[in-house]
């Protein structure tokens, strides 16, 4: 199909910092090839862009591959021309259409592909083209050098470089949800995300034009780019939700620990645990490692086990809290964590996450379980105390107090 294929102009092809691009004919049709540069960099991403190929199925909004061509004795990749992306409509998209238009078929389009395993990683204005025909108006989500695999533990090395980038530890779901809540700001304020908005506050009456803005729009944008993932989105499905009014489930559900979707929030909740307990930034920095990839490790190996207990509290399509709980070599039961967001507190999360540790504990034939909490930290000393647990007389950590409790059988 590609056999005959022809410059459009004579100028060099356009050369970016992973690859080079120029637009070619074939039989009257123009298309967009791409090759890799020389570098370990380009050829990396060039090799991750195949895998994706290879493993997420074409679908409505994502960029199709439509084969390669040897051109001038370089192999390029053949995609459809398409002229405008994002960058081209700043500033200029109707705020009456942008939900409809780009906001859901947005996330429709990237929710397929973490459907199929994969993180996107690298959303921005440039890389979602646009095609209006006839008064329609297409997006196509591309460039998937930075993609990656959910099975894999990757740190988020773009976090502080990158304004549509969150500044996770990690490479997640989360991530995209953040950068599409970035392209909606953009379109609709500037370029300048981080001076408009996150460092003005985060307050959209800042901006005089924000007026004319559908404010669920607004409150999608502001719970989308929440720099902590625990009020952040925690879901496509639960941005999609939220932007088409579908009302949220109030179902609460525990269910066993997913790495590899919802690891940027486990992190976060023990980042908070820490604060709680008055314990420094540099003590949690320690404890999970660069890139949270300790804490990482430690849970993998957990999970993989028979002796640990790692779930969270769920409500609808959104998660509230964590327990972890292990059964120790020794034969000691131990709730190493309990935590649940602010919002959820008081509504009988924490008790249900006890309760699952408890009775994780007795189907290992524990009689008694003990966890260790700071003694700066009231609050959960008596929240725990309500449930039944006593101060033991000795701690082995000098700087938390030890406490215990007698496990029983529901109903004894």
């Amino acid at each position: 199909m590609f056999k005959k294929c022809e410059w459009t102009e004579v100028s060099s092809p356009k050369v970016n910092r992973f690859s080079k691009g120029f637009t070619a004919v074939s039989d009257d049709q123009k298309y967009f090839l791409k090759s890799p540069l020389e570098d370990g960099s380009s050829q990396s991403q060039f090799s991750a862009e195949s895998l994706f190929y290879q493993t997420v199925p074409p679908a409505l909004g994502i960029m199709p591959r439509l084969g390669e061509v040897t051109f001038n004795g370089e192999v390029a990749r053949v995609f459809p021309y398409i002229e405008k992306d994002l960058v081209d409509f700043v500033g200029k998209f109707n705020p009456l259409t942008l939900k409809e238009k780009l906001l859901l078929p947005v996330l429709a389009a990237v929710r397929h592909i973490h459907k199929f395993g994969f993180v996107h990683g690298d959303l921005k204005l440039e890389n979602i083209r646009i095609e209006e025909t006839d008064n329609n108006f297409s997006i196509f989500v591309s460039d998937f050098g930075r993609a990656v695999q959910m099975n894999e533990f990757v740190p988020n090395r773009l976090g502080a470089l990158s304004q549509h980038i969150p500044p996770d530890l990690s490479v997640g779901p989360q991530l995209d949800v953040y950068s599409i809540g970035v392209l909606a700001f953009q379109l609709l304020f500037g370029f300048d995300f981080i001076k408009k908005f996150q460092m003005a506050g985060r307050n959209f009456r800042l901006l005089p034009e924000a007026q004319a803005v559908d404010p669920q729009v607004l409150e999608f944008i502001s719970r989308a780019t929440e720099p902590s993932a625990l009020k952040r989105f925690k879901s496509l499905q639960e941005a999609e939700s939220f932007l088409t009014g579908q009302a949220p489930s109030q179902e609460y559900k525990i269910a066993p620990y997913d790495l590899a979707q919802n690891f940027e929030f486990y992190l976060e909740c023990m980042r908070e645990t820490f604060v709680a307990s008055n314990r420094s930034s540099a003590d949690f920095e320690a404890f999970v490692g660069p890139w949270g990839e300790k804490y990482h490790q430690r849970l993998k190996k957990w999970t993989s086990g028979t002796n640990s207990h790692l779930v969270h509290m769920q409500k609808g399509e959104g998660l509230t809290g964590i327990c972890e709980s292990t059964v120790r070599e020794d034969g000691t039961a131990l709730i190493s964590t309990i935590f649940v967001i602010d919002t959820e507190r008081g509504k009988g999360s924490a008790q249900a996450l006890e309760r699952a540790a408890m009775d994780f504990f007795e189907s290992q034939n524990r009689t008694e379980a003990l966890l260790n909490v700071s003694p700066d930290n009231h609050r959960a000393i008596a929240f725990y105390r309500e449930l039944g647990w006593e101060v033991t007389p000795h701690c082995p950590y000098p700087d938390a107090i030890q406490m215990r409790k007698k496990i029983r059988k529901r109903g004894s």
